[in-house]
């Protein structure tokens, strides 16, 4: 299986590490940009190929139509993170993309069949294809300016309480 190169793992490193421990996604803004939503999708799982501790992520930007929210695109991704405390460096991550879904018109392709954390078949074309995909959007995310927008702060999370506080 194809895992992103060095420079995309990088950026995919920033993105993840933007989730604050308790919150289950962050969603960056950056100005007249779609937004981007970086979510945990799942708890840590054993990955069957080789026994790591293994999560899944998902990547979104969307657009809104007539109060439609369509995905422009999402792509999943299964992460391999080893890295700790005393080595927090990137080249201790495996990422694997997997899904790739877009909105108008509706596009699904899914390389990593991934049911209660077993894995059944995989589509080592389709994921070569999907891995490259996912490089070049993280590359451009990179220079449309979404991770100095993650750095400065400027995000929107979820709360761990979902209750209506505004009552």
């Amino acid at each position: 299986m194809k895992k992103l190169g060095e420079r995309q793992t990088k950026i995919f490193c920033q993105l993840i590490d933007g989730i604050k421990r308790g919150h289950e996604y962050v969603r960056i803004l950056n100005g007249d940009r779609m937004p981007l939503d970086v979510v945990i999708v799942n708890d840590v799982f054993e990955w069957p190929f080789n026994g790591r501790s293994a999560q899944e992520y998902e990547l979104c930007q969307y657009y809104d139509i007539n109060g439609d929210v369509v995905r422009d695109p999402l792509m999943a991704f299964v992460v391999l993170d080893g890295r700790t405390k005393e080595h927090p460096e990137s080249s201790l991550v495996d990422v694997y993309p997997y899904k790739f879904e877009k909105g108008l018109p509706y596009v699904l392709t899914q390389s990593i069949q991934v049911i209660n954390e077993d894995v059944y078949q995989i589509d080592r074309s389709l994921q070569r294809a999907q891995a490259i995909t996912a490089e070049n959007w993280l590359d451009a995310l990179s220079e449309q300016g979404f991770l100095e927008q993650l750095q400065k702060g400027n995000i929107d999370e979820a709360d761990e309480d979902d209750g209506d506080d505004d009552e």
